[in-house]
């Protein structure tokens, strides 16, 4: 979450953490340029990654819907790697 701001994010609110058998996800809403986003970065004992969420309205993604978005994304990543 700190590196956000070297990248001209502006942090909003405070980050949430939501911990699952599965893996980590963190997120939080930024602003970049006055465009709103909410990014995630999720890992697990393998892999890591991050999920920006550039909403279409111009209003930040709920920080919820956007762990569970990142969380689905992130499991369906991580079991279609593990079937080649």
């Amino acid at each position: 979450m700190d590196l956000e701001k070297g990248y001209g994010r502006n942090p909003v609110g405070e980050p949430k953490t939501f911990t699952t058998k599965e893996l980590v996800v963190k997120c939080r809403q930024n602003v970049s340029d006055t465009f709103p986003m909410t990014t995630c970065f999720w890992a697990n004992y393998g892999a890591i990654s991050v999920v920006d969420f550039f909403p279409p309205d111009g209003k930040h993604v709920p920080v919820d819907e956007a762990a569970a978005r990142t969380h689905k994304f992130a499991v369906g990543a991580l079991s279609a790697a593990g079937t080649s």
